[in-house]
């Protein structure tokens, strides 16, 4: 047999890296490095060993042996990463950014170990701070993404995980993961699988909430990106143009008269007759989709808004404005508008007949915002072999866009509402199929809004094909990089070794053969710069394992594998469909809200009268007033008003009956005052002069009033001014104009308290009697 012959490198004639590098520090620096490590058990087992072989060096080993101990337990104690904030200790990774000081440990996303067994640990602020995850097929990012999230189940938090390429399999171990800690009525699953038959999903409206910016650009995101040549991009401009004048309308509608958006009602909003209805005759044909039957709604649109239907009817070549929609001259603008609207049927097929079960509904189980507020669990699976590449693009995208729409809604809420101190998360896994060019924007502003980005990925590539230059914008905002094997060796290789950096390292240079033929280095080594991370070292990686780049360090890591039982029946959680509450009825009860609020913040709420003080308390008051009138210092006055407490009778009440009142019900009487106790005063209504109210404050207080009866005095003589203000409306000064009331009210004051002084001053009041 003729042997094969190999020309390159075998096995046995390769030399890793590892083996030419050469460690130059000295001698007493890798002494200290090895006492102050685990090596410092085998050395006091050392000693403890000698002191029973020779009893006699107990009083020279014993004594050094506890000094040795006692510095190895009060070393700094580190960790690759933070520190979980359970050590309670500084961490001299985490230092403040004013003087550099460690801060206390406050890790609580736990990432795995490295190869020396050490835990990795990272801060809410470092989560804040997104993650890439790059890894070829098989590399166990999935796993490795579901022992990232589960650290979210533990601060009672949740996640939502979009899968490019998902399965079934992928919600079973969510929900068996949410099982494990008593999670899985808030388990949700967008599963957009539907070619095996099997439907079982949440609904989800995208179009529901949000404004009409927001709606529109959800809707333009399905038309895909234009290309360059495009011939009918003047039909696709148009396209475009339709939906942005069609969806303010809709929003107004919804806003207004209560009419919810779905895809149907944007579908049938787009045909000529119902755009010539709206921009023409104000009126909304809307159509019962049970029936089939439709019904206009009259309305009194706003013209701003109707002004862009009128101007896209005007701009359709052939259109007359001053003709009806079905008498024009020829049938050129209904071709124009066809053209138009052909763009959105693969779009209006896809989400209202493939997958109308999911979002052809009013009011979906799925509302994003629900989601990440209130901390839920979301599964969104999309089909990577059902649908062509620009199909399964536009389903992320869906997603992608309804959650930047929800991000957008949240930047004007309060802190307090955004949740708490840990991170919600956000992973969006395989994103080169659905990947678009806000990603880069939503990051960056994630951080302010308390989520974290998790980017899962198996090579750049696949991105930069759809995002071009902006792929490295986007992967810039990721302060962690955990990557797992790796293959391709173009873009994703350079992007690896230019975020990890090179470093200096010392390398043995030549080798010196022996007389029987084995080689020694000459013991000479030179530094050169090489890439802190081997791309060998990523393509022998292992499932779970990974290269994690961090904050300028490079470990060498075990993730964190969740473990959990994954048997048992999974079953998705069904939502009770409720109708939403009338418009009218809403608006009502909201308005009563905000007078209830705006009452309770200005302190004018009509209680219908003092409540009277309990016995106790008056003895109490009164024995500290008392002793404070009789010159006692803080501890005799206590001393009294204890005292007097003890003294008052115990007198039991008597037992309740009945159920407990209703909050809501006693904030509402506060409005108009309680049955049997009102005082017949009118209060004022929002907005009222607070300048005004602390005068007549003033007034009160000057003549004795305390605090709550002069609030009170002070709003009812606030509600006859403004009564008084209603019935002479024309005659008297009007709310803009308050400097002649002002004047009036200080000449009024001025008598007021010049009868004051004179009643308290005999002489003044003789004088005031005599002069005219």
């Amino acid at each position: 047999m003729i042997p094969r012959e190999i020309s390159g490198p075998q096995e046995r004639f390769e030399r890793s890296g590892a083996q030419a590098l050469r460690d130059l520090r000295p001698m007493s620096t890798r002494l200290w490095g090895s006492l102050m490590s685990e090596f410092s058990g085998a050395v006091l087992c050392v000693g403890a060993g000698l002191m029973l072989l020779e009893p006699a060096s107990v009083d020279l080993i014993l004594p050094a042996a506890i000094g040795y101990a006692a510095l190895v337990l009060t070393r700094r104690v580190e960790l690759p990463m933070r520190l979980p904030k359970s050590a309670g200790v500084a961490d001299w990774n985490y230092p403040d950014p004013k003087n550099r000081a460690p801060r206390m440990a406050a890790g609580i996303i736990y990432l795995g170990r490295d190869i020396a067994g050490r835990e990795l640990w990272i801060t809410a602020e470092d989560g804040r701070q997104h993650a890439t995850i790059p890894g070829t097929t098989g590399a166990g990012k999935t796993t490795a993404i579901l022992g990232f999230v589960s650290n979210s189940l533990t601060h009672a938090s949740g996640f939502v995980l979009v899968d490019g390429k998902a399965d079934h399999t992928l919600f079973g171990e969510v929900m068996a993961l949410a099982r494990r800690f008593g999670r899985e009525d808030d388990v949700l699953h967008l599963n957009l699988l539907v070619a095996s038959g099997n439907k079982e999903s949440n609904s989800f409206n995208p179009f529901a909430t949000g404004n009409a910016d927001a709606i529109r650009e959800m809707v333009v995101s399905q038309l895909g990106e234009q290309a360059a040549n495009d011939s009918n991009g003047v039909f696709r401009s148009r396209a475009v143009a339709l939906i942005g004048a069609v969806i303010p309308v809709l929003t107004w509608i919804r806003d207004h008269a209560g009419v919810p958006i779905d895809i149907e009602k944007i579908r049938d909003a787009l045909e000529l007759r119902v755009i010539w209805k709206l921009a023409v005759k104000g009126h909304y044909e809307l159509r019962d989709p049970a029936t089939g039957k439709a019904k206009d709604i009259p309305l009194d649109l706003p013209q701003d808004v109707v002004y862009p239907l009128l101007a896209y009817l005007g701009e359709l070549p052939g259109y007359d404005t001053d003709l009806d929609y079905n008498k024009q001259k020829s049938d050129d603008p209904s071709k124009q508008h066809g053209y138009a609207r052909f763009y959105f049927t693969e779009m209006f097929t896809q989400l209202g007949v493939s997958l109308g079960h999911i979002f052809k509904v009013e009011q979906g189980d799925i509302d994003m915002r629900d989601v990440v507020l209130n901390r839920r669990i979301l599964v969104v699976s999309l089909p990577a072999l059902e649908n062509s590449s620009d199909t399964l693009a536009g389903l992320g995208k869906i997603v992608v866009t309804s959650l930047r729409g929800m991000m957008a809604q949240m930047l004007g809420m309060p802190k307090e509402m955004l949740g708490m101190e840990a991170p919600y998360h956000i992973v969006l896994d395989e994103l080169a199929y659905y990947a678009t060019s806000d990603l880069d924007r939503m990051m960056a502003q994630g951080r302010s809004l308390n989520i974290a980005f998790w980017l899962g990925f198996q090579e750049v590539s696949g991105i930069f094909a759809r995002l071009g230059e902006k792929t490295y914008t986007l992967l810039g905002n990721a302060n962690l990089t955990a990557a797992m094997r790796q293959q391709d060796a173009n873009r994703t290789r350079e992007w690896i070794e230019e975020t990890s950096g090179m470093t200096d390292v010392a390398q043995a240079t030549s080798f010196r053969g022996g007389d029987i033929g084995v080689y020694h280095d000459t013991r000479q080594a030179d530094v050169r710069q090489v890439s802190r991370v081997n791309w060998r070292d990523l393509q022998s990686l292992i499932e779970g394992e990974a290269i994690m780049l961090f904050g300028g360090r490079r470990i060498y890591a075990k993730v964190f594998h969740a473990n959990v039982d994954n048997s048992g029946p999974k079953r998705l959680v069904r939502r009770i469909s409720l109708a939403p509450p009338a418009h009218a009825e809403l608006e009502a009860r909201l308005d009563t809200i905000r007078e209830i609020a705006a009452r309770i913040e200005n302190g004018i709420v009509a209680a219908g009268g003092r409540e009277p003080m309990a016995p106790t308390l008056r003895a109490i008051f009164d024995a500290f007033r008392l002793a404070k009138a009789n010159g006692g210092d803080r501890d005799a006055c206590v001393e009294a008003a204890i005292r007097a407490a003890g003294e008052v009778p115990f007198v039991a009440r008597e037992e309740r009956q009945g159920a407990g009142a209703r909050f809501s019900l006693m904030l509402k009487s506060a409005l108009r005052g309680t049955k049997g106790e009102a005082t017949g005063e009118v209060w004022p209504v929002e907005p009222f002069d607070k300048a005004l109210f602390e005068k007549v404050l003033e007034i009160e207080a000057a003549i004795g009033e305390d605090g709550p009866a002069a609030r009170e005095r002070a709003s009812a003589l606030l509600g006859k001014i403004e009564v008084a203000l209603q019935e002479s409306e024309g005659t008297l000064p009007t709310r803009e104009n308050r400097e002649k009331l002002q004047a009036d009210l200080a000449t009024v004051t001025a008598v007021i308290v010049g009868g004051a002084e004179a009643a308290e001053n005999p002489a003044a009041r003789r004088r005031a009697e005599i002069s005219p």
